[in-house]
């Protein structure tokens, strides 16, 4: 009877700690999900501004290259 019973008690406690590792791994990939989804989002906001800042830059020199053409 001693085996049977520590045979259920060991089951019980595999079933347990089962469940609270997937609780922990469960919270610990919501937390990488939303430290992605943020990554994502902020590399979608530094490539635009990224492209703001290269329009402005390619509007600039363009201007100056056509000055320096009508110059000559």
């Amino acid at each position: 009877m001693a085996h049977i019973l520590k045979d259920f008690l060991m089951g019980s406690t595999i079933v347990i700690l089962g469940m609270l590792l997937s609780l922990v791994v469960s919270i610990m990939l919501l937390i990488l999900w939303i430290f992605f989804h943020l990554l994502g989002m902020l590399a979608c906001v530094f490539f635009f501004i990224f492209l703001f800042f290269f329009a402005l830059w390619l509007v600039g020199f363009l201007y100056r290259k056509t000055r320096e053409i009508s110059k000559k």
